[in-house]
């Protein structure tokens, strides 16, 4: 008997909207691209960015992972988060992942490399706001914190100067 496979109906729901969006670009609903946009895709620029300041770029497996996690803390709107518990899982279960695990140990490389990177060359990103090298959660609470600033204030490097 062949196993039957569940579909993930919350990703479903997702590339249906994505879908719907572009095939009204398509029809000429849009006058440009950005207005295509869902709330998803407008969402993951400023992440995206953020990401690039901060010296972590898409050759990292964790730039996926990070891009979630922070999507998942800035919706909680509470920096009462539990990575084990509130962000790993939801995680693992879009990207197909049995274990959680390795969402952590791949946002922790991407942040280790870049805290190395911005130590080799001084002022080479903005991993200079620490002193030190972040925890995961220090980090991603951070630039949980710079996007929100980033999204809803017109200078977020006013607040973030120094």
């Amino acid at each position: 008997m062949k196993k039957q496979e569940t579909i993930n109906t919350e990703v479903l729901v997702d590339l249906i909207n994505q879908l719907s969006e572009i095939s009204s670009w398509l029809a000429g609903e849009y006058t440009n691209i950005e207005g295509a946009h869902n709330r998803y895709q407008s969402f993951y620029v400023p992440v995206s960015d953020a990401l690039k300041d901060f010296g972590i770029n898409v050759e990292y497996n964790g730039y996926a992972y990070i891009l979630e996690a922070v999507r998942i803390i800035i919706e909680r709107n509470t920096y009462d988060v539990r990575l084990k518990t509130d962000v790993y899982p939801p995680i693992a279960a879009k990207y197909h992942l049995k274990n959680a695990d390795c969402i952590e140990h791949n946002i922790r490389n991407a942040v280790s490399a870049a805290y190395r990177d911005n130590l080799r060359t001084p002022g080479a990103n903005k991993m200079s706001r620490f002193h030190r090298k972040p925890t995961t959660k220090q980090f991603l609470m951070f630039l949980a914190d710079y996007v929100r600033h980033s999204m809803y204030s017109t200078s977020s490097e006013e607040l973030f100067a120094g």
